[in-house]
């Protein structure tokens, strides 16, 4: 991270802890001052506000985890997995130029030009099951006619499943 990123997220975490320890503005320039010899976080160096940091956790403050974006490619339906599995293939195989997600959104909504209220968007995630199933076999039969092997990364998870009675 760069320098100036770092000292944002420290001064912001600094003053986060300053309101969720409740401490009063005279309280927390007295204590910076006691730490630091300075009596605003802006004049703190990257050690400074570390030490400020480190006394506010030693005070009972609990940082907050970062969030992070959800992973999409783990919480999708495995049909929506092997269809960009297909489209990352036919990449890597030189079929597509661009194997970008807007790229996919762009070819299913061309792809499906003939039913545009089941294709909606374009979005694998968007698509009924048997919407995604339709596309999901035709990239396979698409790797299959420029003869790409998609043994293991297509075939199994590509059907929907029946519930059984």
């Amino acid at each position: 991270m760069a320098d100036s990123t770092l000292r944002t997220r420290d001064l912001a975490q600094i003053h986060i802890a300053k309101k969720d320890l409740g401490l009063d503005d005279d309280t927390y320039r007295e204590m910076l001052f006691t730490l630091t010899r300075k009596r605003s976080s802006s004049e703190l160096d990257a050690h400074q506000r570390g030490q400020v940091l480190q006394h506010m956790i030693s005070r009972g403050w609990k940082p907050k985890p970062t969030r992070r974006a959800p992973a999409r490619a783990a919480k999708a339906p495995p049909q929506v997995r092997l269809i960009y599995a297909l489209w990352g293939l036919l990449a890597r195989h030189g079929a597509i130029q661009d194997r970008s997600p807007a790229a996919l959104r762009s070819w299913i909504r061309h792809w499906g030009q003939s039913n545009p209220e089941e294709v909606g968007e374009g979005s694998p995630e968007m698509l009924i099951p048997a919407m995604r199933h339709r596309v999901a076999e035709y990239l396979i039969q698409w790797c299959l006619r420029l003869k790409i092997p998609v043994d293991a990364v297509a075939r199994s998870p590509a059907k929907p499943r029946r519930a059984r009675a």
